[in-house]
């Protein structure tokens, strides 16, 4: 379940997903990413995992919070259970090799 890309920049433009404290320290027009830090461009949101277009078909996104209530009493996930962790461990290891030609220097494409 992953909010839609609209109710995120909603949630994030409240602070209710972050706490006075950060928006507070945060510029207006900035928004907080998990995989991100602070950004301050809602497009970098297409190059989330979560939002990027490519993988629109692994996650579930709801629009509001009745909307995630309604979504979970009526959906069959072990579909995209299964489409998720496919991409999940070639995404795990794709990130692994990355990391592994880094750190001995190799910077050839696989």
């Amino acid at each position: 379940w992953v909010p839609s890309r609209r109710f995120y920049l909603e949630l994030a433009g409240s602070c209710i997903a972050w706490g006075a404290w950060l928006c507070e320290a945060m510029p207006a027009y900035a928004l907080w990413l998990p995989n991100f830090g602070m950004v301050v461009e809602p497009e970098v949101l297409d190059d989330a995992e979560w939002w990027n277009p490519a993988n629109d078909d692994l996650f579930v996104y709801f629009d509001s919070w009745s909307h995630l209530q309604e979504l979970s009493s009526s959906l069959d996930l072990a579909p995209r259970r299964r489409r998720l962790r496919v991409w999940a461990d070639a995404h795990v290891n794709r990130t692994l090799d990355q990391w592994r030609r880094l750190i001995i220097g190799d910077q050839s494409t696989p």
